[in-house]
């Protein structure tokens, strides 16, 4: 009985000792150009899926913190904070270097990229295919909240945001 169990675990052993050894390897990780992805290599269907999960994705983490900050606006909420870029919302007086203003448009824009950039894709049956409904209708609430917190809202416009929205439709 120990024979075996000894055998068994020297087995095991000298297994996993070839397998470590072989993934050492770094071939793996070898590319022509590790900064670009070709276009021509991307599958529109297979990387549809993905795209609209990251527009999805991207909406909702810019969502929550932008729900907060448009709440001032409306006076919803009142704000007494000692951060001083949190006040500014809170009078309606948001500075164009306000950085809390620069992160909500960096995030709500990014949302609104990607689904740009899965819209332009050409995919089969783009009636009924989820994957561009997903994108389109996240990428809608993005230029929805940038619009009204942006262009008409207490938040600074900024230059393009009006010429950007309108040639995003």
């Amino acid at each position: 009985m120990r024979t075996i169990r000894r055998a068994v675990s020297r087995t095991l052993i000298a297994t996993a000792f070839v397998v470590g050894a072989s993934a050492c390897s770094d071939k793996f990780l070898e590319v022509d150009n590790p900064n670009v992805i070709d276009a021509s290599t991307v599958d529109p269907k297979e990387a549809a899926a993905t795209l609209a999960a990251s527009t999805e994705q991207n909406f909702k983490t810019a969502v929550g913190t932008f729900i907060q900050f448009s709440s001032h606006f409306t006076g919803e909420t009142y704000i007494m904070e000692t951060s001083g870029a949190q006040n500014e919302f809170g009078r309606r007086e948001v500075s164009e270097l306000n950085g809390q203003a620069l992160i909500q448009w960096r995030e709500m824009s990014l949302a609104a990229a990607s689904g740009k950039l899965l819209l332009d894709l050409t995919l089969p049956e783009p009636t009924t295919n989820i994957n561009i409904a997903r994108g389109a209708t996240f990428r809608g609430y993005a230029i929805l909240f940038l619009a009204t917190d942006f262009c008409s809202g207490g938040a600074p416009p900024r230059r393009a945001t009006m010429r950007w929205l309108y040639e995003s439709m």
